[in-house]
Protein backbone atom coordinates (compact mmCIF):
# COMPACT_ATOMS: atom_id res chain seq x y z
CA UNK A 1 0.00 0.00 0.00
CA UNK A 2 1.14 3.55 -0.71
CA UNK A 3 1.74 6.54 1.63
CA UNK A 4 1.47 8.84 -0.55
CA UNK A 5 -2.42 10.78 -1.43
CA UNK A 6 -3.48 9.39 -4.77
CA UNK A 7 -3.44 12.30 -7.84
CA UNK A 8 -6.71 10.38 -9.53
CA UNK A 9 -8.92 10.27 -6.31
CA UNK A 10 -7.57 14.28 -5.91
CA UNK A 11 -8.52 15.33 -9.55
CA UNK A 12 -11.88 13.48 -8.98
CA UNK A 13 -12.59 15.53 -5.31
CA UNK A 14 -11.17 18.62 -7.29
CA UNK A 15 -13.59 17.83 -10.43
CA UNK A 16 -16.78 17.16 -8.08
CA UNK A 17 -16.34 19.08 -4.92
CA UNK A 18 -13.93 21.30 -5.63
CA UNK A 19 -15.66 24.61 -4.45
CA UNK A 20 -16.43 22.72 -1.13
CA UNK A 21 -12.36 22.14 -1.17
CA UNK A 22 -12.50 18.72 -0.74
CA UNK A 23 -9.97 18.00 -2.62
CA UNK A 24 -7.33 20.58 -0.06
CA UNK A 25 -8.85 18.58 3.02
CA UNK A 26 -7.75 14.94 1.36
CA UNK A 27 -4.41 16.45 0.42
CA UNK A 28 -3.71 17.66 4.13
CA UNK A 29 -4.00 21.40 3.17
CA UNK A 30 -6.42 22.29 5.53
CA UNK A 31 -6.28 25.80 6.13
CA UNK A 32 -6.86 25.95 2.10
CA UNK A 33 -10.04 23.54 2.44
CA UNK A 34 -11.33 25.91 5.10
CA UNK A 35 -11.24 28.90 3.35
CA UNK A 36 -12.43 27.39 0.37
CA UNK A 37 -15.00 25.86 1.85
CA UNK A 38 -16.05 29.64 3.82
CA UNK A 39 -15.57 30.99 0.99
CA UNK A 40 -18.28 28.75 -1.13
CA UNK A 41 -21.03 29.88 1.39
CA UNK A 42 -21.94 33.03 -0.26
CA UNK A 43 -22.46 34.71 -3.52
CA UNK A 44 -19.50 36.31 -3.87
CA UNK A 45 -17.08 33.65 -2.22
CA UNK A 46 -18.39 31.09 -5.05
CA UNK A 47 -16.93 33.65 -7.50
CA UNK A 48 -13.98 32.99 -5.74
CA UNK A 49 -13.94 29.47 -4.96
CA UNK A 50 -15.44 28.09 -8.27
CA UNK A 51 -12.44 29.41 -10.53
CA UNK A 52 -10.22 28.04 -7.86
CA UNK A 53 -11.54 24.87 -8.13
CA UNK A 54 -11.11 25.09 -11.86
CA UNK A 55 -7.56 25.91 -11.97
CA UNK A 56 -7.28 22.78 -9.06
CA UNK A 57 -8.58 20.51 -11.45
CA UNK A 58 -6.67 21.84 -14.46
CA UNK A 59 -3.67 21.68 -12.83
CA UNK A 60 -3.80 18.32 -11.13
CA UNK A 61 -5.04 16.88 -14.71
CA UNK A 62 -1.98 18.69 -16.48
CA UNK A 63 0.25 16.68 -13.39
CA UNK A 64 -1.21 13.74 -14.45
CA UNK A 65 -0.71 13.58 -17.71
CA UNK A 66 2.43 15.10 -18.60
CA UNK A 67 3.93 13.88 -14.83
CA UNK A 68 4.99 17.61 -13.80
CA UNK A 69 4.90 18.92 -10.58
CA UNK A 70 1.47 21.15 -9.67
CA UNK A 71 2.45 24.27 -7.56
CA UNK A 72 -1.12 24.19 -6.02
CA UNK A 73 0.21 21.29 -3.95
CA UNK A 74 3.88 22.07 -3.25
CA UNK A 75 4.03 19.95 0.46
CA UNK A 76 2.39 16.64 -0.64
CA UNK A 77 3.69 13.22 -0.71
CA UNK A 78 2.06 12.01 -3.58
CA UNK A 79 2.35 8.06 -4.54
CA UNK A 80 3.47 7.20 -7.78
CA UNK A 81 1.05 8.12 -10.89
CA UNK A 82 -0.84 4.90 -11.75
CA UNK A 83 -2.64 3.89 -15.17
CA UNK A 84 -5.91 4.55 -13.13
CA UNK A 85 -4.73 8.33 -12.23
CA UNK A 86 -4.27 8.63 -16.04
CA UNK A 87 -7.69 6.90 -17.08
CA UNK A 88 -9.21 9.66 -14.52
CA UNK A 89 -7.44 11.99 -15.73
CA UNK A 90 -8.78 11.77 -19.50
CA UNK A 91 -12.18 10.98 -18.05
CA UNK A 92 -12.50 14.30 -16.36
CA UNK A 93 -10.76 16.07 -20.15
CA UNK A 94 -13.43 14.47 -21.75
CA UNK A 95 -16.43 15.34 -19.83
CA UNK A 96 -14.99 19.28 -19.52
CA UNK A 97 -14.96 19.04 -23.64
CA UNK A 98 -18.52 17.65 -24.06
CA UNK A 99 -19.22 20.35 -22.14
CA UNK A 100 -17.85 23.12 -23.98
CA UNK A 101 -19.26 21.49 -26.85
CA UNK A 102 -22.33 21.68 -25.63
CA UNK A 103 -22.43 24.93 -24.36
CA UNK A 104 -21.10 25.93 -27.71
CA UNK A 105 -24.11 24.04 -29.65
CA UNK A 106 -26.50 25.71 -27.32
CA UNK A 107 -25.38 29.16 -28.06
CA UNK A 108 -25.28 28.36 -31.87
CA UNK A 109 -28.93 27.07 -31.63
CA UNK A 110 -29.84 30.30 -30.08
CA UNK A 111 -28.27 32.44 -32.57
CA UNK A 112 -30.02 30.28 -35.41
CA UNK A 113 -33.21 30.75 -34.25
CA UNK A 114 -32.75 34.85 -33.34
CA UNK A 115 -31.67 35.04 -37.24
CA UNK A 116 -34.94 33.10 -38.17
CA UNK A 117 -37.07 35.62 -36.30
CA UNK A 118 -35.17 38.58 -37.65
CA UNK A 119 -36.26 37.13 -40.75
Amino acid sequence: MSTGKSYGIALILSALFGPLGADKFYVGATGLGITQLVLSLTLFGLLISVPWAQISTFTLTLAILFGTATFLYPSVNWAPLTSTDKTIAWIVVSIYVLGVISSSAKSVERWSDDTKSDE
